[in-house]
This record gives C-alpha cells, structure tokens and sequence, in this order.
C-alpha cells in the first residue's frame, strides 16, 4: 500500500520587491502609516559589524534594546540611537513599550542598511477594516533550505490586505495540529511561528536551496502493545480509534512532509480537497515515522486498500495571517532569487472549513474555497494583481467575511 511522489526541489517560495534606493529606515517607509505595531510587539535587528553598526529608533513612546544573549542594552526614547562596540554579533530584540498610532511614523535604522529588522510575529493596529487602511506592502520570509548553509526569500507580496487588529507569522506547516496546510476558525487552533520575517529582502540570506530526494516509503500497521502493556508484533492494519499505524520513508534532506492517501480511490492524490487523506509535517534528514489513527476529519477511514505517497518540499512556507478580513485584489509569493530576479510559485489553500462565512468582494466574486489541485500560479511579478486570477483574494472591507477570527 505505498507509492512515492516525484521529488520537488521547492515548493512555496516567496521573493521580495527591491526597497527604493532613497529608504534608509525600516518601518512604514515599506508598510505605510497605516499599520502601527501593537504593543509588546518584538522585533530583531541583524547586527553584522558591532564596532561599527549603530540602532536608531523612531515613533510613539520608548523600545526596550536587548544583545543576542538576553542582556540589557538601552532604552531607547523617539531619536535615540544606541552603539553596541560592546557587544557580540547577532540579532538584537526590540520590545515596543507603547503601541504605535496610526498615521505616525516608526521605524528602526542600522546606519541606513536594508535588509536587517524582522519579527517572528508581526502584531498590528490598523484601527479600521476599511481600504484606506490597507497595505500593498510585501514581506519577506528567510527560510531553511534542505540543510544548515542553504537559506531562501520569499516575498509575500500584498495587494489590499486589511485587518483591524491582526498578525502575521510563518511556519513550515501551517496551524498546529492535524489540520496543517488548512484554513481553520482560530478558536480551537494554535500556530507556531517560526521563520523571520524581514520588511526587506534580508541580508544574511544565501538565497540557494538543496534539492530533495525521498525513498522507502512503507507502512506498518496495528498496536504497538496489549492492554497488559506487552509489545506485540504489529499487523497490516488499523483500528480506527483504537491503535496507530506507522508511515515510514527516508528523506535526503530536512524540510515538510506531506503524506497523501487516495481515499476517494479516484487515482488522483488532491491536496486541495478534503476527499484525500493529507498529513503535513516536519520531515529529517533519515529516516522518518509518523503516526496514523486510521481517521480522516474525525471519521474513521472505511476498511480497505489504499494508495498513499509522500512528497518532501525545500523551502515550503505556510502564510498564517490571523483575523485578516480582507485580501483584496489580494497575495502573491514570489521566490527572490540570488541576482534578486523574482520567480513566481504556485499557491495552494483549502478554505473549505471557513468557506461558509465568504461574502462577496467588490469585483462581484466570492474569494475561490481552494487553489485546485495545481495550485494558482502568481504569474509576472510586473503584472498587477487580479483577484482569482494570479492573486488569493477575499473579503470586502467590512469586519465580516471567511478572513474574520479565521
């Protein structure tokens, strides 16, 4: 009961727009005024040449400065610039100590580099859903690449995107939990953030990636023991509910999973619909395990034969924007290559869990319930964005919508 995928070098990249030349501050110079940041928002700074590089800040209230290993630097007032000859390289935390103001500038600046701020959780107050408070900024995302010397970009590049009071972060894998790679309610859910998310394309990428092999994909089914707590040998199936089987294969790289079951028995794997069992997850250089209850949705899957293969994607990155109302014309990823050239991917989702509180956006259309099986291509980077056509879209502006606590 196995199959293997054909290996994909990549899968969900995102590449970033060039910073006009005249920027010397990160901050609302690439988001606008619009967004403030929340307060107890962190944010890091790349910190290459200490003796040399400086921190400045601007906005609302004071930031409390921190070196890479936890120790106290400054406080820094609105103006205020700190010098760190004493410190080690690395990423300095910034902590907002006051929420910013909408239509008030903030922002952070390393001897005019681009390229250095991010957070791991951008909290924002755009104090409205309406468009006017939108962003058509871009964000770039610095992720692992197959192994520990190879990092890529990508660019969430934003066209109308408004929220009121909403955040945005990035894993490799989605919410946490068996609906990975979905779009749920946030109530009952949690996410993990975990990559660094940059204003600019970030300096300390390599923008270079390995490419994935996987082997050995095998299946193992029944209990691990007796309910005396005795090992027995495992059989060729599942008790839905009641025992775990086991998923095997070998990965030649670090990166995500994604375990697919035909059990619609159409001959086709689609990750876009719920028909097919989908488990994502984080998948070793070696070998990997990983559990399965014999259930799909909370069901329990009917008893039979089915084909099931995995595929291992480098550089796989999960959007997760919280309470977001509106994408409209809406997102594209693009991956930013090493000559900063920007090459579009395909983009997939599943809305069918929030799907039923869609409304209609202001081209008429209600935004799509999945990517299709093939994903939506971002098409050109020079090409406007264009709601269902090369852009993921939704909402209206209003505080209702599939994007509303989703």
């Amino acid at each position: 009961m196995h199959s293997i995928a054909p290996t994909l070098p990549l899968a969900l990249l995102l590449a970033a727009s060039i910073p006009a030349a005249s920027a010397l501050a990160e901050g609302t110079d690439q988001l606008n005024t619009t967004q403030a940041l929340r307060i107890n928002t962190l944010l890091y700074v790349d910190i290459v040449e200490p003796s040399t590089e400086t921190i400045q800040w601007n906005g609302a209230g004071d930031v409390e400065l921190t070196s890479p290993n936890g120790t106290f630097v400054a406080r820094l007032r609105p103006g205020e610039t700190a010098t760190l000859e004493a410190f080690n390289p690395g990423a300095f935390q910034i902590r907002v100590l006051q929420g910013q103001v909408v239509g008030i500038r903030w922002d952070v600046d390393v001897n005019g580099l681009e390229g250095r701020l991010f957070s791991y959780d951008w909290a924002f107050n755009a104090g409205a859903f309406s468009e006017d408070r939108a962003t058509r900024a871009s964000f770039y995302a610095l992720i692992p690449a197959g192994n520990d010397s190879d990092t890529a970009v990508i660019e969430l590049k934003l066209d109308g995107l408004a929220g009121f009071v909403y955040n945005i972060n990035a894993n490799r894998t989605g919410v946490d939990g068996p609906d990975a790679g979905r779009s749920v309610p946030m109530y009952g859910h949690t996410l993990t953030p975990e990559f660094p998310i940059y204003l600019s394309p970030p300096a300390r990428a390599t923008y270079s990636r390995a490419t994935p092999n996987v082997y050995g994909l095998d299946y193992i089914g029944g209990v691990s023991e007796s309910v005396y707590g005795e090992l027995i040998d495992p059989c060729a199936e599942v008790a839905p509910g009641e025992s775990f089987g086991r998923f095997q294969f070998e990965s030649s790289v670090s990166g995500t999973f994604h375990l697919q079951c035909d059990l619609d028995q159409d001959g086709v794997f689609d990750a876009s619909s719920d028909a097919d069992l989908l488990i994502v997850g984080d998948a070793l250089a070696g070998l990997n395990t990983v559990l399965w209850n014999g259930e799909h949705l909370g069901e329990p899957v009917a008893f039979g034969t089915y084909a099931c293969r995995v595929q291992i994607n480098v550089g796989e990155f999960h959007y997760v924007g919280s309470d977001i109302e509106t994408s409209y014309q809406g997102m594209r990823l693009f991956e930013v290559n090493a000559d900063r050239t920007r090459s579009p991917l395909a983009m997939f989702w599943n809305d069918s869990a929030v799907q039923s509180a869609a409304n209609t956006m202001p081209n008429g259309e209600a935004g799509l319930v999945t990517s299709g099986i093939d994903g939506m291509s971002s098409g050109s980077y020079e090409a406007p964005a264009e709601a269902n056509t090369n852009a993921r879209a939704w909402g209206s502006f209003t505080s209702s919508g599939k994007g509303n606590v989703s």
